[in-house]
Order: structure tokens, then sequence, then C-alpha cells
């Protein structure tokens, strides 16, 4: 099964940048108004596809950006160890459709990018706290 996973961290965002990916896809999950720093097992549709995982269902996730599964580095990493030991090829549109895995092995480089790429979501998000609360003051 092929699954698209996408997030926004707020419930007025309508992730309407999504409609540009006209991929076919088995399912399409969206979590609505989910922060990145919410722990990826914990979402409503994290839950789904640990169920699709658990039963063996879940071939390919599919994701715009990585930080749709996380910002917070440990879980992200931890999310993206747990999708790879479970045979889960993860793919990230927004950096040319990286994959985690390549004709059934782990990409080598994956590694380096996914845990360079969480660090870096995760100062993002908090330089966009320090911005937001210098701007509310």
């Amino acid at each position: 099964m092929k699954v698209k996973y996408q997030r926004t961290s707020t419930i007025t965002q309508h992730g309407k940048r999504f409609d540009k990916d006209t991929n076919k896809y088995d399912m399409v999950l969206f979590d609505k108004g989910i922060s990145g720093t919410t722990e990826f097992k914990t979402r409503t549709n994290g839950k789904k596809i640990v169920s699709l995982v658990e039963n063996n269902e879940l071939k390919e996730l599919v994701v715009e950006e990585l930080r749709d599964i996380g910002r917070n580095m440990v879980d992200t990493i931890n999310t993206l160890d747990w999708l790879d030991k479970n045979g889960v090829n993860v793919v990230i549109r927004s950096m040319g459709n990286l994959c985690s895995r390549v004709n059934g092995k782990r990409n080598e480089i994956w590694g380096l990018v996914s845990s360079v790429m969480s660090s870096l979501y995760a100062l993002e998000l908090e330089n966009l706290k320090i911005r937001t609360e210098m701007g509310r003051r």
C-alpha cells in the first residue's frame, strides 16, 4: 500500500499546497491542526499508519517535507528508524522524491540527510517561536 501523509500545524491552514500532487495513492491521510512537535505515533492519522505498518500493509509513505513527520528531531529520527525496520520506504517529495530505501535496501545517504534535515526543522521552529514572541512584545 502506498500512503500519502499530510499535516498542517493549525486548523486555519487549508493545505492547498498538497493539491499540486496529482499522483495516485491507495490512501491519503491528513492531520489538520497538529503540531510537528506532537509525537508522530500519537497523532490521529499517525495511529492509522502505525496500524498499517503493524499489519504489514504499508510499503511506502510519501510526505511533502520531512517536517510533516515531525519537528522534534528525536521523534522524527525514531519514527524514520521504526519505519525502516519495518521495511517501509519513506519518500520526501520536496527533496526530489528522496527515498529511504532503494531496491529494497536502505539508501546509504538517507541517515545523513534525514538527521540533518530534522535538526534544521527543529531549529527553524525554535527561531519561529523567538520571532513570534519578539513580534508580540
